[in-house]
Formats: C-alpha cells, structure tokens, sequence
C-alpha cells in the first residue's frame, strides 16, 4: 500500500484503540445496528450519515475513482437516500 515501514510499529500501538474503537461507534450510531464495514461517515449540508462501503473489486483508480467518488457524493447528498447493493460477480 506504500505506507512507510517506520508506521508498521503503529499498528500494534495500544494508544490508538480507544480513538479507534469511539470512531467505529460513531459510525454505527449514525449508520444503525445492520450495517457493516466499511463504514462511511460524510458531513455536508445536511445531517451527518453513515453508509456502509463503498466496496469494489477491483478499486477504480484515476479518473474511474474520482467519478465514483462524485456519484457517490451526490447520491448521499439526496435525502430519502439510504441503500444500494448488488450481488458481487468478483471475489473482493
């Protein structure tokens, strides 16, 4: 993922967990009791919301992510927006 080996000692670093583990409630609070990870909590005009995913296989990179990223923006910037999900036909 091109992270530095000098972050690798972070990992294992206990400090984190707390901030870690008050993020992911955070997230489940806003996203409700069914939704999985990953989660996506976006701020903006309205409410603060919580989606599960994105998720692809493969990532878009470039110009593809950037697009879904701006489709994903707008649709989550819709109020009565809450879900959108397929059967996957490639293995994460």
């Amino acid at each position: 993922m091109g992270i530095p080996t000098s972050m690798l000692a972070s990992l294992d670093d206990p400090r984190w967990d707390d901030r870690i583990h008050e993020s992911m409630a955070d997230a489940h609070d806003l996203a409700g009791p069914d939704a999985g990870v990953p989660l996506l909590v976006m701020e903006g005009d309205g409410p603060r919301r919580a989606f599960l995913g994105p998720v692809f296989s493969p990532a878009p990179t470039g110009l593809a992510a950037l697009s879904a990223w701006d489709g994903l923006v707008t649709l989550i910037a819709a109020p009565g927006f809450f879900e959108l999900k397929r059967h996957r036909d490639t293995e994460p």
